[in-house]
């Protein structure tokens, strides 16, 4: 719920994200932003700003558009 917070106060400027090639899934399941969520006019919008691939894993650099 903290990034959740920053999220929503404007306080995140770069988001870095891996991805694995496993899938994980359910009601429990970790995601990157808990708590309420944003309704689709309110969601932060990114713009993708470099991709890397090591391997199987691909490493995102987005940048939050204001």
């Amino acid at each position: 719920s903290l990034t959740a917070s920053l999220v929503q106060a404007g306080r995140i400027d770069d988001w870095w994200l891996t991805i694995w090639p496993v899938i994980y899934g359910g009601q429990g399941a970790p995601t990157p932003v808990e708590g309420e969520g944003f309704v689709p006019r309110a969601a932060p919008h990114l713009q993708l700003i470099e991709t890397r691939q090591v391997g199987s894993e691909l490493f995102l650099h987005y940048r939050t558009v204001k």
